[in-house]
């Protein structure tokens, strides 16, 4: 029974699996034009030896139209105090991107504060492509 206990610790620990819902509430008898606003997030994440690993499917509804995204985020580790993120993400809904990328870097500093630069990289329906830098 107690090895059952601890195999059973040990994998909830490194796996985890999430739910959220929210929702944007308009008042329709102020007679606004809008609409309530759905968003949820199925969201599955793995620690590894080698860093975590999230897998996220996206729902919402915005302005009548339903949209879905796909996210996959890596967070890696290289050395002690060393870590980068990468991230992709894909849909076809019109008020997403249809792609998504990104990529930064993070080192620990002394005093619990950290150093980070990257990139982040969007492509949407009307073909301009957008960025930023971190």
């Amino acid at each position: 029974m107690l090895n059952y206990k601890t195999s059973l610790e040990r994998n909830l620990s490194t796996n985890t699996i999430g739910l959220s819902v929210s929702l944007d509430y308009y008042d329709l008898d102020k007679n606004n034009g809008r609409v309530n606003m759905y968003y949820s997030t199925l969201s599955y994440s793995r620690q590894t030896k080698f860093g975590s690993i999230n897998a996220k499917l996206n729902y919402s509804n915005r302005f009548e139209t339903d949209n879905y995204q796909f996210e996959l985020d890596l967070y890696p580790r290289i050395v002690n105090g060393s870590y980068a993120y990468l991230s992709g993400g894909f849909s076809n809904s019109p008020l997403n991107p249809t792609q998504r990328y990104g990529f930064k870097l993070f080192k620990s500093l002394p005093t619990s504060l950290e150093l980070s630069a990257g990139f982040r990289w969007l492509k949407f329906f009307q073909r301009l492509p957008s960025g930023q830098v971190l």
